[in-house]
């Protein structure tokens, strides 16, 4: 993956952390299930892997933190 690639991938991983922060803050942590039971909402997960794809972006792209 050239350079610029990976740097865009790692800014975007930013974005949709910060994305799905303002979707949660909205809806709340959770939502509601199709059989009518609150669930856990699923971006959580992707703010919650958002720091270590990050992380892995910035080594991948051999910067120092």
């Amino acid at each position: 993956m050239p350079g610029i690639c990976r740097e865009a991938f790692v800014l975007r991983k930013t974005e949709r952390r910060r994305e799905a922060r303002e979707v949660i803050n909205r809806h709340g942590r959770t939502v509601m299930g199709r059989d009518g039971q609150l669930k856990v909402h699923p971006l959580l997960a992707v703010e919650r892997d958002a720091p270590q794809t990050w992380l892995s972006g910035i080594k991948t792209l051999g910067l120092e933190l």
